[in-house]
């Protein structure tokens, strides 16, 4: 176990998919114990930490969570506000806060934080549907709440999309011109300090709107890297944030950087980290949640992570496709979910390239990606 004066011991994380999963191995590097709260008895995460069953809406299960650790963080953002603010007022130490979810939970309160604190973002606003837009079209809806991997976001170009819209309480958003997408990943620890990540160019899927590719490092120059660092640092500042966070920018055609969207968890961007730098994201969570002082986010080599969804049509128990073809390669990374249901566009795994150049990772990643995919068994 390593050296610490930390009296965390156990951590309980809210939530026991892929991302919990991904952070076990980290715990157990930095002697740490998990608890998981997750409804699935069988979630990802269940393979290696023990499960406290129960809903993340449950103010009950997260008493039964905390009841079994030192502190409570979380991997998926749909955990009950009121259930961590009661947990806050009991003396349980919940990182990020509360008030950190609650802000970001909300799309729309998100946007007017970034607002409030002159952080540039697209311009945006509330609207309910039924009901005309009160943005010009074209524009993005996105529903303030549960929206996650494409779903809850919908590109409005005419009448008839509109009408297509669920009903219900969501948010509108101009129709960025953009040039690039970046994202990056800073951490912070309860004393202020901070760790940034490499700033990773982004490619999304244009048709389901989720993050197809992050590579890294990305093909822009030292001061827009510079730039976003910055606005990662003031978020960071200004939520009085410990953990990782996430930050996806826009950067249009005029050249100005705005800042998307910002998560409170490790992020898909950020799974090259694994592989390719000193700390992953994962230890580093742990790191500041547990205080056990930030490591180093050195990028040590080139990378690029590609996300493997369930394919078109699939449904039942999944089919792994290619993912043995690789295990001696010490140049490409598979890692499984180990999600017992295989569904289309669901997120089944995600495979990270290393090498010596920019070039030379989109070039593999290009030879490998046709032959990795999920089906569905046929049994």
């Amino acid at each position: 176990m390593p050296e610490t004066d930390s009296a965390i011991e156990t951590v309980g994380i809210a939530g026991g998919g892929q991302l919990a999963q991904m952070m076990l191995p980290a715990a157990a590097d930095l002697g740490l114990k998990v608890v998981v709260l997750d409804p699935d008895p069988n979630c990802s995460a269940s393979g290696s930490a023990d499960v406290v069953v129960g809903g993340f809406d449950s103010v009950e299960a997260l008493h039964a969570l905390a009841a079994r650790c030192d502190v409570v963080t979380f991997e998926i953002e749909k955990i009950s506000i009121a259930g961590l603010k009661e947990l806050e007022d009991a003396g349980v130490c919940v990182r990020p806060s509360a008030t950190v979810l609650e802000i970001i939970q909300d799309k729309l309160r998100q946007k007017e934080f970034l607002r409030e604190h002159g952080i540039p973002t697209s311009h945006f606003l509330a609207c309910s549907f039924p009901g005309e837009p009160a943005l010009a079209l074209p524009c993005v809806w996105k529903a303030r709440r549960d929206g996650y991997d494409g779903r809850g976001v919908a590109v409005l170009r005419t009448a008839a999309d509109v009408q297509g819209l669920p009903p219900g309480d969501a948010m509108l958003e101009e129709l960025v011109d953009i040039e690039i997408e970046l994202a990056t990943l800073i951490a912070r620890a309860a004393d202020g300090e901070l760790v940034h990540y490499p700033v990773a160019e982004i490619v999304m899927d244009a048709d389901a709107h989720v993050m197809d590719t992050v590579i890294v490092p990305a093909a822009v120059d030292q001061a827009l890297q510079a730039t976003c660092t910055e606005l990662a640092r003031r978020v960071a500042e200004a939520l009085d944030y410990v953990g990782i966070l996430a930050l996806e920018f826009f950067v249009t055609r005029s050249g100005q950087v705005q800042v998307n969207e910002i998560s409170p968890r490790p992020h898909n961007s950020g799974h090259y980290t694994i592989e390719a730098c000193a700390t992953s994201q994962f230890e580093q969570h742990l790191r500041a949640v547990a205080e056990r002082g930030l490591g180093s986010s050195e990028l040590r080599r080139a990378a690029l992570t590609f996300n493997v969804l369930g394919a078109s049509g699939a449904n039942g128990r999944p089919r792994y496709v290619g993912f043995d073809e690789y295990a001696d390669d010490e140049g490409i990374h598979v890692h499984c979910y180990d999600k017992p249901e295989v569904r289309p566009g669901r997120k089944m795994a995600h495979v990270t390239v290393l090498g010596e150049s920019r070039e030379a990772v989109l070039s593999r990643a290009a030879e490998i990606k046709p032959g990795i995919r999920v089906e569905a068994a046929n049994d």
